[in-house]
């Protein structure tokens, strides 16, 4: 005779335990050494570089580190004033209005702009 085990299931009542919780969601993050959110992609590829005990070639290693400084720069360039944002708030106080005119080669030539 089988075991109860495999007939355990027939009586498996889903009522007992629900299968979504009345909590927020639960989401997993990847995160890599930065603390930065991986997208699928990048997380696969970390868990096969683990799995296999392999990992990634040293220009790829550089790349993507300088693309995180860049990154990193950029967000606090924003944070601060742009450099265009700064250019474009000089030339506002130079000629006081509150826009500024753009010229370029289609308005200079004639019939353009």
């Amino acid at each position: 005779m089988m075991s109860g085990d495999q007939d355990s299931f027939n009586s498996y009542d889903p009522g007992k335990r629900p299968m979504t919780s009345e909590e927020a969601e639960l989401r997993i993050d990847h995160r890599d050494e930065f603390g930065r959110v991986q997208s699928a992609k990048e997380a696969f590829r970390t868990m096969s570089w683990r799995f296999h005990g392999k990992g990634p070639h040293w220009k790829n290693v550089e790349r993507r580190v300088n693309r995180i400084q860049n990154d990193i720069k950029r967000r606090q360039e924003t944070s601060e004033v742009a450099p265009t944002l700064r250019a474009l708030e000089r030339v506002q106080k130079q000629e006081g209005n509150s826009y500024m005119l753009l010229t370029g080669a289609t308005a200079a030539a004639p019939g353009g702009g």
